[in-house]
């Protein structure tokens, strides 16, 4: 972190036993080599502060990821297949510009925490409700258009 890295080493793929990479505040990076899907004992990716514009398919390639923070890039969409990443139960994605989640998130059962504040997100999907380990979610800051009924009032 804080290294102003502008490319990810594909070397970095060898480090098989590594478990945690913290990779934030670097502004520059934007994508990852597709050797990182070597680390296979990677639990904890950090990628926040740099210049994402799409999801690294990579990152889905990490059989053990439990926790990413990828907030502070210019994300617009989470991936379709992001169920393949089935260990994560901890999602990071404030100030980017989502617009919408896929039903597939839904499917990934250890999530605990969703982060999604200061996106464009204009609903919030009823897929949330199967994800029942779901503990913290957060979409403040969001257009969020939502519609409300209210019973009659009694006078």
């Amino acid at each position: 972190s804080y290294n102003k890295i502008k490319l990810v080493p594909k070397e970095l793929g060898n480090c098989v036993g590594l478990e945690r990479l913290e990779l934030a505040v670097n502004r520059d990076i934007c994508d990852l080599p597709h050797q990182l899907s070597n680390l296979k004992k990677l639990s904890h990716l950090d990628l926040s502060m740099n210049r994402f514009n799409t999801f690294p398919p990579v990152i889905l390639d990490m059989p053990n990821l439990e926790w990413l923070d990828m907030a502070s890039n210019r994300l617009k969409e989470i991936p379709g297949n992001i169920d393949k990443a089935e260990n994560l139960h901890t999602l990071w994605l404030q100030r980017n510009e989502i617009t919408c989640l896929p039903e597939s998130i839904s499917n990934l059962k250890n999530m605990t925490t969703l982060v999604l504040t200061s996106n464009k997100l204009q609903d919030i999907p009823v897929c949330l409700n199967h994800m029942l380990n779901l503990r913290f979610v957060n979409f403040r800051d969001n257009p969020l258009k939502l519609q409300v009924t209210l019973p009659p009032c009694e006078n």
